[in-house]
């Protein structure tokens, strides 16, 4: 059975596809990993940017079956299934992922309002599954704001994870590339990937919590 990580967003710009993309590739350095695109949205989605797959470390299929992605713990020929979500709350694909996955990653932006729309976002999480918000488009010039986002998380007794996602010109040009940012030769890239990379760590602890549990 393949661990699922879904990645979801109450609403677009905040680095949700980015981070399903790059970390289903930092992922598959050490597993074999699929991405499910279940974004009904074609452009900008996970299946546009990674365009005829040529290259990337991941396979990728477009499913929006609620019925099928509430299974997808039963797939067999992967260790782990990244789901990119519609960016929409309420949404049926989103509730039938949410309770197949083992970890769902709520992506935000460090700023007051785009925390209250994540914390609405959790609250569509079923009680029982473990989630995490992820900070993204953190200005390396203003660290503090991502400090005092993750605090205010913890305040409300919403989790954050650890690391976070800088906002670096690199995800554009990733994204032109049709290419994870872990495959791109650009300046930030490098930086980039490292922040990916720190994320998978961290789901990497959290799923293996997930396996001791069981």
């Amino acid at each position: 059975m393949a661990y699922v990580v879904a990645v979801a967003a109450g609403k677009g710009g905040v680095g949700k596809t980015t981070t399903a993309v790059n970390l289903a590739a930092a992922m598959a350095d050490t597993r074999r990993v699929l991405l499910v695109d279940a974004d009904p949205q074609d452009a900008g989605s996970a299946a546009w940017w990674v365009g005829d797959g040529d290259g990337v470390p991941f396979d990728l299929v477009k499913d929006q079956n609620p019925d099928l992605l509430a299974q997808l713990r039963a797939i067999d020929d992967y260790q782990l299934v990244v789901v990119d979500t519609p960016p929409a709350l309420g949404s049926d694909i989103l509730t039938a992922v949410a309770q197949a996955a083992d970890l769902t990653i709520c992506t935000a932006k460090p700023n007051d309002a785009e925390i209250v729309a994540a914390v609405q976002t959790m609250n569509q999480i079923p009680d029982d599954s473990l989630a995490r918000v992820l900070l993204t488009m953190v200005d390396s010039r203003a660290m503090s704001e991502a400090l005092t986002a993750q605090s205010t998380l913890l305040a409300a007794g919403v989790p954050a994870l650890r690391s976070f996602v800088r906002l670096l010109k690199a995800h554009v040009r990733a994204r032109s590339a049709h290419s994870p940012v872990a495959g791109l030769k650009a300046p930030g890239a490098v930086d980039a990937g490292d922040d990916y990379r720190r994320v998978a760590a961290e789901v990497t602890e959290l799923l293996e919590q997930v396996k001791a549990e069981h």
